[in-house]
């Protein structure tokens, strides 16, 4: 199937394909497309039915500094119709490092276009807003996932006060002003009939808010007390772990990736000593990749319970938050009993796992499991017909299956009727 793709795409793009790689052990295809032809190379496998790649997953680059064509473009692309997978890559020039946009085929792609631009500097042409996505806006040191980028910086942060001098007196700091060009979006005409004129309204919410349950800044527009729209401004958390990782060993990065979110930081170690294992070509025993599932399982749990507590305490409905983190704390006493540790785990390894499980933990896990499923239907039971929780969750940012696939969604999207790979949701 995979060289029909390829044989499929040489023959409609002759000249824009310049390389294949498969990988027909991994199941791997990977095609080397020239940049100017990136577009319609995208918008064809997206439409064409043989093709059906609906879903962008991500967009990443790479930095060959000896390399005329320096910097290369990798999109990774999922058929949901098929279920496969393809990786489309363009190299660009250092001097003018520019490729078509494709988010009018993926409107997924605006957001991870923007990081790639912010970590390496390459230029999205056609894009509806290229602007930086995790660095400050007024970042003015460089692109940071460039290889000729120092860890350490270029002392841009030196020039801010971030701890007060005692020895000083305050200064008064006042709210900052929107541009005339930021409030023009959200204002009516002069002279528009009433009818269209609304009461606009830009607020700033974050980016430490309780609501948010963590930094994060959203900026609304607001007519009346109805929220039109809400752009988020992102990277308040951003650490450069991926440069970090430049300097280490591959071990070492393992407790950098837990802490990408304590939410779900075995998930974190996992995708990582996976992603090691499938490039050193190591084959992890049978008995640790059932303890790895598990754990990632575990890991899984605790997540949804983490929400849904907190959800309910952000309507009022504390029994609910009390009960779930009540089941969280059992799951977090056996992550301490297994690694260590409660949030910040550290137990993968690569080709397996850190250690056995021993009978005891054994013994608790299957005492929590006969039990679980009844604390799903105590939370149920208070919930499911409450009107509150039904009025704040129900027909609340609707997503339709088209529009979840064409951003770029994950996770919970049968609601969404969407159709992975085949199946019925």
């Amino acid at each position: 199937m995979s060289q029909a793709i390829v044989d499929t795409l040489i023959a409609q793009f002759p000249d824009a394909v310049l390389s294949v790689d498969l990988d027909t052990g991994r199941g791997e295809m990977a095609v080397q497309v020239r940049a100017s032809d990136m577009l319609t190379v995208a918008r064809y496998l997206h439409d064409a039915p043989e093709m059906a790649f609906d879903h962008i997953t991500d967009i990443c680059s790479a930095d060959y500094p000896g390399d005329q064509t320096r910097f290369e473009v990798i999109y990774h692309l999922l058929s949901l119709p098929h279920g496969r997978r393809i990786r489309v890559k363009a190299r660009v020039t250092e001097d003018n490092p520019s490729i078509p946009s494709v988010t009018s085929v993926w409107r997924g792609a605006e957001f991870l276009e923007r990081e790639v631009f912010d970590m390496m500097g390459i230029t999205f042409t056609g894009h509806p807003d290229l602007r930086r996505i995790l660095m400050p806006e007024d970042y003015a040191e460089g692109y940071p996932l460039r290889k000729d980028f120092p860890a350490e910086g270029r002392g841009w942060r030196s020039q801010f006060d971030f701890i007060p001098r005692l020895d000083e007196a305050p200064e008064e700091m006042t709210e900052g002003e929107y541009s005339e060009a930021e409030k023009k979006p959200f204002i009516a005409a002069n002279g528009a009939p009433g009818s269209r004129r609304r009461e606009e309204l830009l607020l700033n919410m974050g980016p430490q808010h309780p609501s948010t349950h963590g930094v994060l800044r959203v900026v609304l527009e607001l007519d009346g007390e109805r929220i039109v729209k809400a752009t988020p401004d992102l990277g308040y958390l951003h650490r450069g772990v991926e440069k970090l990782a430049e300097g280490l060993a591959y071990m070492q990065v393992i407790p950098h990736t837990d802490r990408l979110d304590y939410v779900c930081a075995m998930a974190n170690n996992y995708a990582y000593v996976r992603a090691v294992e499938k490039l050193l070509g190591i084959t992890v025993p049978e008995r640790g990749e059932y303890i790895r599932t598990l754990v990632a399982e575990m890991q899984r749990i605790i997540g949804h319970l983490f929400w849904l507590g907190t959800q309910a305490l952000d309507i009022g409905a504390m029994t609910v938050f009390f009960w779930t983190f009540r089941e969280r704390e059992t799951l977090l006493d056996l992550f301490e009993q297994l690694c260590g540790a409660r949030l910040t785990l550290n137990y993968y390894r690569i080709g397996g796992v850190d250690s056995d499980f021993t009978p005891e933990l054994v013994l608790r896990l299957r005492a929590f499991l006969s039990t679980f499923p009844q604390k799903v239907a105590e939370y149920d039971s208070l919930i499911a017909s409450n009107r509150i929780w039904v009025g704040r969750t129900k027909n609340v940012a609707v997503i339709s299956g088209e529009d979840a696939i064409n951003f770029g969604l994950t996770g919970p999207t049968n609601p969404s009727c969407v159709r992975w790979w085949g199946r019925t949701p």
